[in-house]
């Protein structure tokens, strides 16, 4: 079996690199991208040695090895929320951050045969998403395949996130249903000495 030799890129605190570890998937991160100081302090913390490559707009992608790309690109131009923003050229993909999407398919250019997973939010339009698509499709020379998934049941609230890979990924169960965390945060009943304190 080939090694999986993974770059990051848009890295965070390492949440892809933490799945693969949990995976037992033989692997190996050879370098990432991250330029928050926090997420990069965490990120050595937990994955010390694997070196940053800094900025991921001056990265020369012919000088890494790797067969994987993983990473989840900034979604502030392209959420809901970017809508009500009055100017038009702070939307979408010509948006000064989620532009850097470009800066991810220009690393599966250098390795068109490479695989893929790429994260953004889910309340992206539907133009949007299908530009998404249809560019990682150009650059990759593979069938893409787009899935709805999430977090709900892992991080205690509503998250639902598009990903972009090379294989097909099984559709997540009762998506539309979040998870009932209430029932597991919260007591179905108060102690009478709060209750008492809030009557008050």
């Amino acid at each position: 079996m080939v090694q999986l030799k993974i770059i990051s890129l848009f890295t965070g605190i390492g949440g892809f690199e933490l799945g693969f570890e949990q995976s037992g998937v033989q692997h190996q991160v050879v370098g990432y991208s991250e330029i928050n100081p926090f997420s990069i302090q965490v990120f050595q913390q937990h994955f010390p040695g694997i070196p940053n490559l800094g900025d991921v707009s001056g990265i020369d992608w012919k000088r890494i090895n790797f067969n994987m790309v993983v990473g989840g690109s900034p979604c502030t131009d392209v959420s809901k929320a970017a809508t009500m923003r009055q100017d038009n050229k702070e939307r979408g993909l010509k948006g000064e951050h989620s532009s850097l999407f470009y800066r991810y398919v220009d690393a599966i250019k250098a390795r068109p045969r490479c695989h893929f997973i790429l994260e953004n939010v889910a309340s992206m339009s539907k133009d949007t998403k299908e530009e998404f698509t249809r560019t990682l499709q150009n650059a990759s020379h593979r069938n893409v395949y787009c899935v709805t998934l999430d977090g709900s049941p892992f991080t205690g609230q509503a998250r639902r996130r598009y990903f972009w890979t090379t294989w097909e990924i099984p559709a997540q169960t009762n998506i539309e249903s979040p998870y009932p965390w209430k029932n597991t945060l919260f007591p179905k009943r108060m102690p009478k000495k709060s209750y008492t304190q809030v009557m008050q």
